[in-house]
């Protein structure tokens, strides 16, 4: 599918229903979905509890995995935003310093990557949801997702 296509079959409404010509596949810093007990045993599994609980070394780490997926998506391409209409984000500055702030939950929206045509929906806990055009298949970003260790959630 085409840049121009993806983005203009994203649509900005409350029923919009991505899975029509997106597959969705959840990432996480963890490689299970955690248990209720689990998350709430996890001091980390946010910026400000890992600040407030002094284990922002192991937020740290989990965070540098994600960022370093969004940069490779980041360097790949034209990058787009998905913020009530699609604008182009230019600066790989902006692009990344977006991505700290939607991995720390402080901010964010949908981000298109046009290298591995790849949408970044924000979520939380050190856990995100990518999405790709039906037609075009998971092996790239399979690729880039493993090789920045962070796990992919079935």
């Amino acid at each position: 599918m085409e840049i121009e296509k993806i983005l203009s079959s994203v649509k900005f409404d409350p029923d919009f229903d991505p899975s029509y010509s997106f597959e969705l596949k959840r990432i996480s810093f963890f490689d299970h979905y955690l248990s209720i007990d689990e998350a709430n045993a996890c001091n980390f599994i946010f910026f400000k509890l890992a600040e407030e609980t002094g284990e922002l070394s192991q937020y740290l780490a989990a965070e540098n995995r994600l960022l370093s997926l969004w940069a490779q998506f980041a360097v790949s391409g034209r990058n787009f935003a998905l913020n009530e209409r699609v604008l182009e984000i230019e600066s790989l500055h902006d692009v990344l310093e977006l991505g700290a702030a939607v991995i720390r939950e402080i901010r964010g929206y949908p981000v298109f990557f046009a290298g591995p045509k790849v949408i970044w929906e924000p979520a939380s806990d050190l856990t995100h949801l990518l999405w790709v055009p039906k037609d075009q298949g998971w092996r790239q970003v399979e690729r880039m997702v493993l090789a920045s260790g962070v796990n992919f959630l079935e």
